[in-house]
């Protein structure tokens, strides 16, 4: 086993004892839950029950009021008071505790999926309450003023309890640390600690702030931020996930002449660029697919642009869909019209389409997988026009585009690219940089496929040809097997041309290797990268296998020209699988050995292990 393994395998065996560490901890604090909760509920039963006979006490004593003095019963009817306001304070911190017990319970459960109707203003308070608290039990020093802004006029509103209850947890925290360490820095000044909750209705969402006055960013971090080399490392980064799809008649690169006419909702929507996991985002400090395309093109080309459509034609859905970054909607027909006229006067087309990013990421599924509605007519209308279509696919998972693939000359899908996109995805376009990227989902043809992936195992009746229905064997009536775009499939400016793949030997030895090469050049015309992928394949073993495993990839990178001889060394530890009784084991038998540019169109031998 080589180091890479070895750190791979501590790496694992690191990561299962932190879960089961952590489902022991969960087990720990449902178990602890429960037993505190017996407890409180005696104490906040009995400060009820105390109540009450305290309430029984002063009737007794409006009876025996004649009967006292004056000093007595005004006495008595003072310390009464003062156990009646002990009780209330007993039964109103008893019902927090039993609160933040069910916050615990909750967490320990895992119930991750279970939207349930909540008082956000309740559980708020009590978690920024235990954050203070917390932070407090740490450092007995630490003090602050907590302002709380609470809307009670909130209706109830369906969050999942615990997700909810760990983000306020999380921002108190980062709010707490925050104005301690100022504080500690603070001797003679003045300095009083405050913390801003508030919670409000904010249109049809709820806004909830948590605002510290402590140090903020500090000038050196700051001074990290969009500076020009981080800049330049994102779009370099952004551009090498860029995976070309199509790109019939070498349509792609651009050149930088005549007028190219970018249309579609996704070309200027500038705060849609960094994706659906950037919540901080500054959209301000970053350009939009049009300013960067723009930009590239200078005075060398007019860039024409419209919107083209909206995402959806439905206003309800697209709501939905943009989420917390909604795009200004117009005329549906208006709209399409923009774009043919803006087309009309165009040399070629860029349609920059497909998700917006909130259609990603969790409570974003969709039950249709095709470009939406308002956008598929978009593009038919544009192809309709008989000039080149360049597709610039922005989405956050795998799509189904059989019309796409069919009828238009190139597809490049950029995803998201994060703040440098509208300049990555310009610099791919006009052919600074030629796209290198590989697939790591499978595309499928229908989401009657799915859940289709590259590894799959084998079936009782495997299909013997997939392009012709077969009664009886493992297939569709109406569809083929094969995904449209496969796992690892990626296309370049470039052509990458491989050699016959050679293997050192038809057995591999128990305790020696094996050495599989190809020779890879690249007879384009422009240099580039390119990543050989190694796949096996176990024929036989105890427990079924997959059909095929990527087991080792190399990039690598080739001028206009050149060849190079690619080398794969296979050992037993390639092998290893988990049997039946989880022990990480080979098995001797026969094996294929498959390498290609991705997993569908692959060279393959085989080899015996003993």
């Amino acid at each position: 086993m080589n180091e890479d393994s070895m750190k791979e395998l501590e790496r694992l065996r690191k990561q299962i004892s932190q879960q089961e560490k952590m489902a022991s901890l969960g087990l720990l604090s449902a178990g602890i839950a429960h037993e505190i909760q017996n407890p409180l509920n005696f104490v906040i039963n009995f400060s009820k029950l105390s109540c009450k006979l305290l309430q029984d006490m002063e009737d007794v004593l409006d009876e025996l009021e004649s009967k006292l003095s004056a000093e007595v019963d005004e006495e008595i009817r003072e310390i009464m008071d003062d156990l009646k306001s002990n009780m209330c304070k007993i039964e109103e911190n008893g019902n927090r505790a039993s609160s933040i017990v069910r916050g615990i319970l909750l967490y320990s459960r895992g119930k991750d999926d279970e939207y349930i109707a909540t008082d956000l203003c309740q559980l708020t308070k009590e978690y920024v309450w235990l954050s203070y608290h917390a932070v407090r039990a740490n450092n007995k020093s630490f003090n602050v003023t907590i302002i709380e802004e609470y809307d009670n006029t909130l209706p109830l509103v369906k969050v999942i309890p615990q997700d909810f209850s760990r983000a306020v947890l999380n921002l108190m925290n980062n709010a707490c640390y925050a104005v301690f360490s100022k504080s500690k820095g603070v001797a003679e000044n003045p300095y009083s600690p405050t913390i801003k909750v508030r919670l409000a209705k904010d249109s049809d969402r709820v806004r909830l702030v948590i605002e510290d006055n402590g140090p903020g960013i500090t000038k050196e971090v700051k001074e990290k931020l969009y500076t020009p080399e981080h800049r330049s490392a994102a779009r370099a980064i952004a551009a090498e996930t860029f995976v070309l799809l199509k790109n019939d008649n070498n349509l792609l690169p651009l050149e930088q002449k005549g007028r190219i006419a970018l249309i579609g909702p996704m070309a200027d929507a500038r705060n849609n660029m960094c994706g659906m996991w950037s919540m901080t985002c500054t959209p301000s400090r970053h350009r939009t697919l049009l300013e960067g395309i723009r930009a590239a093109a200078g005075d060398k080309a007019e860039i024409l642009y419209a919107k083209g459509s909206n995402i959806y034609y439905d206003a309800e859905t697209e709501k939905a869909a943009t989420g917390i970054r909604p795009l200004e909607r117009g005329d549906n027909r208006e709209l399409l019209d923009e774009a043919l006229r803006v087309a009309s006067r165009s040399d070629i087309i860029v349609a920059a389409l497909g998700e917006c990013a909130e259609m990603s990421g969790e409570s974003a599924s969709r039950t249709s997988l095709e470009i939406p509605d308002a956008q598929q007519d978009l593009l038919k209308a544009l192809v309709k026009t008989g000039k080149p279509v360049v597709l610039l696919l922005f989405t956050g998972r795998p799509l189904v585009l059989n019309w796409e693939d069919a009828n238009v000359h190139s597809i490049l899908n950029v995803w998201f690219g994060g703040s440098e996109t509208g300049d990555a995805v310009a610099d791919v376009l006009f052919g600074k940089i030629t796209p290198s990227g590989k697939l790591t989902t499978t595309f499928p043809r229908s989401v009657g496929q799915l859940p289709l992936f590259y590894n799959h195992l084998n079936t009782g009746r495997p299909d013997p040809d997939s392009h012709i229905f077969n009664r009886y064997a493992s297939n569709y009536l109406d569809e083929s097997n094969e995904p449209l775009y496969p796992f690892g499939y990626g296309l370049s400016y470039t052509d990458f041309v491989y050699g016959e793949l050679q293997i050192s030997s038809e057995t591999l030895p128990k305790n020696g290797e094996l050495t599989v090469s190809v020779t890879v050049t690249n007879k384009g015309n422009y240099d580039g990268y390119e990543t050989v992928q190694l796949y096996l394949r176990d024929i036989y073993a105890e427990v079924a296998r997959p059909m095929k495993e990527l087991k080792g990839f190399e990039r690598i990178f080739l001028k206009s020209g050149e060849s190079r001889d690619v080398k794969f060394v296979i050992t037993k530890d390639d092998l290893k699988f988990y049997n039946s009784e989880l022990h990480y084991v080979y098995e001797p038998g026969e094996f294929d050995v498959m390498v290609g540019p991705n997993s569908r169109d692959v060279q393959t031998k085989s080899f015996q292990a003993k």
